[in-house]
């Protein structure tokens, strides 16, 4: 989880312009949940082929681990980030 949201954070110093972006934690049902939610300029197109793979691993990872992973974005308006671990019981 952490080399996620490391690797999210990374995403919107980088690339999104943002000037401002909000990070939540919370635990949900036996979930931990990471929200990164950013005011910037959003992405235009998911898929961006070679050497654009970080949202791909930021899912690997989590799927690897028995998480979820969920992108919500739109061009000019944001983009948010939604991450769920479950938790040891």
């Amino acid at each position: 989880m952490f080399l996620a949201v490391k690797e999210s954070l990374n995403n919107v110093v980088r690339h999104s312009g943002a000037s401002e972006v909000w990070l939540r934690l919370s635990c949900d049902n036996g979930q931990l949940v990471v929200v990164i939610d950013d005011n910037g300029k959003g992405l235009a197109s998911v898929d961006r082929g070679a050497g654009h793979d970080g949202l791909i691993n930021i899912r690997k990872r989590l799927e690897k681990l028995g998480g979820q992973f969920a992108l919500n974005t739109a061009s000019g308006k944001g983009t948010t980030l939604r991450m769920t671990l479950p938790l040891a019981s």
